[in-house]
């Protein structure tokens, strides 16, 4: 009995002993297992840290340019490629060149290529043909603590296209996967912007010209028309030209978001009733809310053009809406849109008129922004 007493606590003890080696191996897992998830869901110190510098406002004529940044945060040296050598997709929404509305624009700078440049300067309207561009090797540099590696973008250049005054939101992604959202504001300067667009004027690039023809008609009238003026007077043959056409546009409303249009037939018989139409219509993409053209006021001038140099004949006559209401009945104008008055020229000038060449003058008398317009129409009766 004593004997199989301490038989049956050895067999215990060695039935205890021989599972004790499976419980630790059984701890010792997942041990290892839950240091191999804190590893792996730990903050890490992310070295590499990707920028976008930019001013918060840039004024019309001024170059937009961005920096874009890769810098060591980490506390040890850090070897990484080249910042022009790397690959950036750029996104922005404004507006471009001549556009009437906020577009979308998309472009990758690709470091991995190289385009060879020029070795001069091109000029107006001239032709330049580029060498194929071709594959380069990265280039890598070590960053000490704290420092960059960085390249600087021309917006204008990278998206190829000038940027009108509006409101601007660039998003950057760099190679890596890093994203930066930057917003910045192009606006027109009286005292900055109209010296650099007055130079572009002169210019014999056309895009230059264009650009400086709708900055100053938008942003500053009177001084674009003062500009055009002096051209006319001290500028070269096709400065002058040039000028003179851009001085007869605005009198006559291409660059107003209304224009007085006026229209008929380039032909009457004698025995017909000289009949004309008189719109004003939307010249952009921005509804327009105006008074109906048949509720309005107009003046009308008709010189008739004779032969031999002789004095030309000249009537005038205004149009007045016969039933005036108190409340002007208004339209809605979308892009292009018109309203319109079919006149009859005999009833406004009170007689028939008369076998000859004709000049028709009109201006409107109620609708302040075309007030100063001038529409033209020449006709003949035979």
């Amino acid at each position: 009995m004593r004997f199989k007493g301490i038989q049956s606590v050895y067999l215990l003890l060695v039935v205890s002993v021989w599972s004790l080696p499976g419980t630790l191996y059984g701890q010792q897992r997942e041990k290892k297992t839950e240091s191999s998830a804190a590893s792996k869901n730990a903050c890490r110190d992310e070295q590499a840290k990707f920028t976008v510098k930019c001013k918060g406002r840039y004024f019309l004529g001024e170059t937009p340019t961005i920096t874009l940044s890769i810098t060591n945060t980490g506390r040890s040296p850090l070897r990484v490629k080249a910042a022009e050598h790397q690959k950036f997709s750029l996104e922005m929404t404004g507006i471009f060149s001549n556009d009437s509305g906020q577009y979308k624009k998309t472009v990758v700078w690709d470091g991995s290529w190289i385009i060879p440049k020029s070795s001069r300067e091109a000029k107006a309207d001239e032709l330049v043909v580029f060498g194929s561009p071709g594959k380069r090797e990265p280039k890598y540099v070590t960053l000490a603590p704290g420092e960059s590696t960085n390249l600087t973008l021309e917006l204008p250049k990278t998206f190829g296209s000038q940027l009108g005054v509006s409101k601007y939101k660039l998003t950057v992604k760099s190679e890596d996967g890093q994203t930066v959202v930057k917003e910045f504001e192009v606006y027109f300067d009286d005292e900055k912007s109209v010296p650099i667009l007055a130079k572009m004027l002169e210019s014999n690039d056309v895009s230059e010209r264009n650009w400086a023809v709708l900055n100053l008609a938008t942003f500053n009238r009177s001084r674009f028309v003062a500009l055009l003026e002096a051209l006319v007077k001290s500028g070269n043959e096709k400065q002058r030209d040039f000028a003179s056409g851009m001085l007869a546009q605005t009198k006559a409303g291409w660059f107003d978001s209304l224009r007085l249009k006026v229209e008929s037939k380039d032909r009457f018989t004698a025995g017909e009733t000289p009949t004309i139409a008189i719109s004003i219509q939307n010249g952009t993409s921005t509804p327009k809310t105006v008074r109906d053209a048949r509720e309005q006021r107009f003046s009308l001038e008709l010189r008739r053009v004779l032969a031999n140099d002789a004095k030309q004949e000249s009537k005038t006559c205004v149009y007045t809406p016969k039933d005036s209401q108190p409340k002007p009945k208004l339209v809605a104008l979308g892009e292009f849109d018109s309203t319109t008055l079919i006149l009859n020229l005999s009833e406004c000038f009170g007689a028939r008129l008369d076998p000859g060449k004709y000049e028709l003058i009109v201006k409107a008398s109620d609708q302040e922004e075309i007030k100063d317009q001038t529409a033209v129409k020449k006709f003949e009766v035979f």
